[in-house]
């Protein structure tokens, strides 16, 4: 009898172990719908990528501040009547000016700004993304993107 009770045990957690894989194995993962996705890839390291959702605009980038622990900042926004592209060129003409201020966009948390970079004064080269808090302390910036990099995270 004691052999039997053993045996139906064992029997019993073998169904159970059974169930539970025939379970984990027909769970369906829903994805969401990712459109887009661009990388900008250095050294095996992702710098930036950028991607849309339905119509959120996401943009993420390697936070510079702190490197060696490989986090990213990111920020989106509601891609509606082509505002990524107007985001790119107001971006671009920037490039043209001798003095440009950063263009800014404010958030409940605090504000996103894409900061010029000068070869020298007037010959702006490249454009960074940086995040400060309410408190316009900086919290997160990226490396420096020229051109052809914010063409590829705009997907223009």
């Amino acid at each position: 009898m004691q052999k039997s009770s053993q045996l139906q045990s064992i029997l019993n957690v073998i169904i159970f172990a059974i169930v539970i894989t025939a379970q984990a194995q027909y769970t369906p993962v829903v994805e969401p719908s990712r459109q887009g996705i661009v990388k900008i890839i250095q050294d095996q390291t992702v710098l930036a990528r950028s991607y849309k959702e339905v119509n959120i605009f996401t943009i993420e980038y390697l936070n510079q501040q702190q490197p060696e622990l490989k986090g990213y900042a990111s920020f989106s926004f509601e891609d509606v009547n082509g505002m990524a592209t107007l985001f790119y060129q107001r971006i671009l003409n920037g490039f043209e000016e001798t003095n440009p201020l950063p263009l800014v966009f404010n958030t409940p948390k605090g504000s996103i700004r894409f900061e010029y970079a000068f070869n020298k004064p007037g010959d702006i080269t490249h454009v960074r993304l940086a995040q400060y808090d309410q408190q316009q302390q900086l919290q997160a910036y990226s490396v420096l993107f020229d051109r052809k990099h914010l063409k590829q995270l705009f997907g223009i």
